[in-house]
């Protein structure tokens, strides 16, 4: 057998309108785009095994990932898609976000595995609009969570599951709100796993778009759906 992929490159292909791409390399948070990641605390890395790639966590308030204060590139005012490629090591009591960037319920937007171990993407407006995926995943599960908006319309799937569509109305955008990898800043809750990759593009999402993705991550770690 050859390499594994990710020594070639990220699981996900970036496209035109990519914004960030995060994935970790030599111990290190990589972002393809030349955004400035900081670090907060030690986060733990994790190395490879086999086919999946290194990445990092678990995460803890003091322990994760910021980037700037507020204003940045991941306050999308209109289309976006998010990709997370993660682990989860247990299920969590409340929620369990790779991506946190909001203010409830004022502004931002959050990706996350539930408690009952479903996919949610959720975008503020005043409101608590959401799209949460019918399927689920357990502890020790490698999953892609794809999210996004497009239009009026907010998208989630999980793995190779059904998209999920749900009314989202306008988003407000988090430009006051600290973009943060792992963790939770309002409600003090971390990541219970491990991140990969993270993708955030401004290409509007849809099925065929997150089935795409979802398919060629998981033949490049050989872990089926």
């Amino acid at each position: 057998m050859g390499a594994p992929w990710w020594r070639k490159g990220p699981l996900i292909d970036e496209d035109a309108n990519t914004v960030a791409h995060v994935y970790w390399r030599n111990g290190a948070l990589v972002d393809s785009k030349a955004n400035s990641w900081v670090m907060n605390g030690t986060v733990p890395q994790v190395g490879a095994v086999g086919a999946v790639p290194p990445g990092a966590g678990q995460f803890s308030a003091a322990n994760n990932y910021t980037l700037g204060s507020g204003n940045d590139v991941l306050d999308f005012a209109g289309d976006f898609t998010f990709v997370a490629v993660s682990r989860q090591v247990s299920l969590p009591a409340g929620s369990s976000p790779s991506f946190y960037n909001a203010t409830p319920v004022a502004q931002g937007w959050i990706g996350l595995i539930t408690n009952a171990g479903k996919g949610q993407l959720v975008a503020y407006n005043g409101a608590f609009p959401n799209a949460l995926t019918t399927n689920s995943i357990g502890a020790g599960s490698v999953y892609v969570l794809c999210g996004g908006r497009a239009s009026g319309t907010l998208y989630a799937k999980l793995n190779l599951g059904t998209t999920i569509t749900a009314a989202g109305g306008t988003i407000v955008p988090g430009t006051t709100s600290v973009a943060t990898i792992g963790y939770d800043t309002v409600d003090a809750r971390a990541h219970t796993g491990y991140v990969y990759e993270l993708y955030f593009t401004t290409t509007t999402p849809s099925d065929a778009l997150f089935t795409a993705i979802a398919s060629r991550v998981f033949s490049r770690i050989r872990l089926g759906s």
